[in-house]
């Protein structure tokens, strides 16, 4: 079985507006193999020991982890850049 990949993670439907928008964003967060950084490692000096494939996992990884955390965020019904906070269907479950 493959793992998951940013690109392909389905958007979940309990998103509101905002933060939808911002789990899309980072869903299209690809690493571009031809204008590479080292976003991933935090440091701006390219490492030529590093291939691009191993680069973009890294990227791949750093972007799920980013989507899971605007959507726990918007979950949590706590967010003042939720657009409907209240409405949230896990906003009552949240503590």
């Amino acid at each position: 079985m493959t793992e998951p990949t940013a690109s392909t993670t389905r958007i979940p439907d309990d998103l509101c507006p905002t933060h939808r928008a911002h789990f899309v964003g980072w869903r299209r967060n690809d690493y571009n193999p031809w204008n590479p950084t080292e976003w991933p490692g935090g440091s701006h000096i390219m490492d030529s020991r590093t291939s691009h494939g191993e680069r973009a996992r890294d990227w791949d990884r750093k972007n799920l982890q980013a989507m899971d955390q605007v959507a726990a965020i918007c979950r949590s019904g706590r967010s003042p850049q939720c657009d409907h906070p209240a409405a949230s269907p896990t906003a009552s479950t949240a503590a």
